[in-house]
């Protein structure tokens, strides 16, 4: 068995969505190869008082996950100025919170110093507050080599929404597609891509399919080789570029 993490950043409309544009093709296109600093890593520190972690690939793609006051930031790191870093961010509260205006979703900026493979520093400003944000780069997460036959099993992960909350279940080949169905009915069916094979991000794209409606998501993933014999667990996370996103682990089956 083998122990995965993944943090999806899905965009979806409804049932579905339109997608971030994330790419699948496999490569290395990083920050850091045109002179600035890259911002990908596995990160974990403090955003205010609260506990975050993040997962954010090559080119800049991925989530923040404020893990104490239930908020994801979906970011696109991918534009440096040398060690700095000035990029949009979309803040989602999570189901019956709400951000610092009363709204459940909000624009924002993510300012930072990056030390590349080290840490990340600044402030978020999401709602006309800003708070400051500290991370640590995580080496033993994120130096591991990428593959498509890294990936394999299946993951049930649990949507808990106020009004519907499903099961949607991954399955992964170890090839580059796989699929997915949910409690809902939908099902599931993309690709995955390799941003940096010497790094443990991926990409995925796929189309999801419910009620007839055919909609794109992407998203990125980290996976973590499993020690022990412990079973593979995935933590995902999922917004639709507006106003909802949601995070979990799953347990491989």
């Amino acid at each position: 068995m083998k122990r995965l993490f993944l943090l999806l950043a899905l965009a979806m409309t409804g049932c579905g969505g339109a997608g971030l544009g994330i790419g699948t093709t496999s490569g290395s296109t990083t920050a850091g190869s045109s002179g600035n600093a890259s911002s990908g890593g596995y990160w974990t520190g403090t955003l205010g008082d609260d506990s975050v972690f993040a997962v954010i690939d090559e080119n800049g793609l991925g989530a923040i996950v404020d893990t104490s006051n239930g908020v994801i930031y979906h970011v696109n790191a991918s534009t440096t100025n040398g060690t700095q870093l000035n990029t949009a961010i979309r803040a989602y509260a999570q189901s019956g919170k709400f951000l610092p205006d009363g709204a459940t979703a909000e624009a924002g900026t993510l300012s930072a110093s990056i030390v590349e493979r080290s840490s990340l520093s600044g402030t978020v400003m999401v709602a006309g507050t800003t708070t400051s944000i500290a991370l640590d780069y995580n080496a033993s997460r994120y130096e591991i080599a990428s593959s498509f036959a890294s990936l394999s099993g299946s993951f049930p992960l649990v949507v808990d929404r106020e009004s519907n909350s499903y099961t949607v279940t991954f399955s992964f080949g170890g090839s580059a597609t796989f699929s997915a169905t949910d409690t809902n009915g939908c099902s599931y069916t993309g690709s995955i891509g390799v941003p940096a094979p010497a790094y443990d991000a991926f990409t995925l794209e796929f189309l999801q399919t419910c009620g007839g409606v055919t909609t794109s998501l992407s998203g990125v993933a980290n996976l973590v080789p499993a020690s022990n014999g412990a079973s593979a667990t995935l933590t995902l996370e999922y917004d639709d570029a507006n106003d909802f996103a949601t995070q979990g682990i799953a347990t491989a089956q």
